[in-house]
């Protein structure tokens, strides 16, 4: 019965996820506690920490408190200007530009964070050239997860993997590197070639070329202190593996510190929360996480084990399932169900290879719809915020099916390529 009743909430998330989005977050919330209430999984807030993953909601938090007062100061808009400088008023080159940074900084950062940086840096610049921030802030965010693919930090379904697998931060580049490269390269050339710019665009980058950088900023103070509060809370990200200090520990700890420098409260700065994706996420985790107490683990693993196919198409098939599980279920619920699979596979001699495969299908899969990834959520959501206007769900999906479909391709000749030299 508890089964039942779990599909049964399942979907009814999902049919507001996808055609109520505006009131999403508060029914995703709602079944989640109904979840609780009718005892499936024995989810109580007692044991919330179980299958709520708070170092991810702490951190969302912590880095929505530091961008907030960072902008407050006009950062942004210097940087804008900045960029616009350096690609001298060439908008493919200005483009490619922000996408590759924001590719490189989604391999050492939170994907999330890095949304959180540019979209104000995006938004500006598309408001300025008078461009549709929609396709321009799907690649941004596309560039985000694939960049965040690359490396053990990246992600946090990579680092969920990584310590499964116990793989080392040198041997995840080594493997995840290439293929993400691959596929940043033919998004970004795929989709900017498919945006529709004015005519006259580089005569208005030139005008936003003459505006003083400096003159934008309004609290030069507060922009050095918030600035060395962002830098020494990154350097806490890299090293916090060292230090044996959560992510979102550090990033609520700077947080904290940076609303004493600024002499900012909770409440004023309360208005620049996401309150909506937050309480989104709770529910989603505790939903997926009913779902594998209903045993879709179980049933995937024992499927694929008895199944006696190749370890080849065993690669594929399983980049499929997490490609598309990602899309539809989100990348970290996806990829916490299906490691435990991957480890009873290779329990049963199967290859190891796998771990890539469902690396690739959620850093990839997590692209497909916009619940796919923590970063798709918060984007689009400030997307929406900006604009004041509902971002539908197959429309997103429709935008970017074309870019993904080469890249599924793409990931699916990796795996094979893989599999074979590793035979050899």
């Amino acid at each position: 019965m508890s089964e039942i009743l779990t599909i049964l909430l399942f979907l009814i998330a999902y049919y507001f996820i996808i055609f109520k989005k505006e009131r999403a977050s508060v029914t995703t919330f709602l079944i989640g506690l109904i979840i609780g209430l009718l005892k499936i999984g024995n989810i109580k807030i007692e044991n919330a920490s179980q299958f709520i993953d708070f170092n991810t909601i702490s951190l969302l938090l912590g880095m929505m408190i530091i961008v907030s007062i960072l902008k407050r100061t006009g950062f942004f808009q210097f940087i804008a200007v900045k960029i616009v400088k350096i690609s001298k008023s060439d908008i493919h080159k200005l483009l490619f530009l922000i996408y590759s940074i924001i590719f490189l900084f989604s391999a050492f950062l939170d994907n999330v964070t890095t949304i959180i940086l540019f979209t104000p840096i995006i938004l500006l610049i598309s408001d300025s050239i008078d461009i549709n921030p929609e396709p321009v802030m799907f690649l941004a965010i596309i560039s985000s997860n694939i960049g965040g693919l690359s490396t053990i930090i990246g992600d946090p379904p990579n680092i969920l993997i990584g310590s499964a697998a116990k793989i080392s931060f040198i041997q995840f580049i080594q493997n995840m590197f290439l293929p993400s490269l691959i596929s940043f390269i033919i998004i970004v050339f795929i989709v900017i070639k498919k945006i529709k710019f004015p005519k006259n665009i580089n005569e208005k980058l030139k005008e936003f070329i003459e505006i003083d950088p400096n003159s934008l900023i309004t609290n030069k103070s507060l922009m050095f202190k918030s600035l060395l509060t962002f830098i020494i809370v990154i350097i806490g990200f890299v090293l916090h593996e060292y230090v044996d200090y959560e992510l979102s520990l550090i990033a609520l700890t700077g947080a904290a510190f940076l609303l004493i420098l600024s002499n900012e409260n909770f409440e004023t700065i309360s208005r620049d929360i996401e309150w909506d994706t937050i309480f989104f996420f709770i529910g989603l985790f505790s939903i997926t996480y009913a779902l594998e107490v209903i045993g879709i683990t179980d049933f995937i693993a024992k499927s694929l084990i008895n199944a006696n196919i190749s370890k080849t198409f065993l690669s594929t098939l399983l980049f499929i399932i997490s490609f598309f599980m990602s899309g539809f279920v989100g990348a970290v619920p996806s990829t916490m169900i299906l490691i435990p699979v991957v480890e009873k596979l290779i329990l049963n001699n199967l290859s190891f290879n796998l771990w890539w495969a469902i690396a690739l299908g959620a850093g990839l899969g997590g692209n497909l719809t916009p619940i796919g990834a923590a970063s798709n959520i918060v984007g689009l959501s400030l997307l929406e915020k900006h604009q004041n206007k509902h971002i539908n769900f197959f429309g997103y999906m429709k935008k970017v099916i074309l870019p993904l479909t080469f890249t599924f391709f793409t990931a699916i000749i990796y795996l094979v390529l893989k599999e074979y030299f590793s035979k050899g």
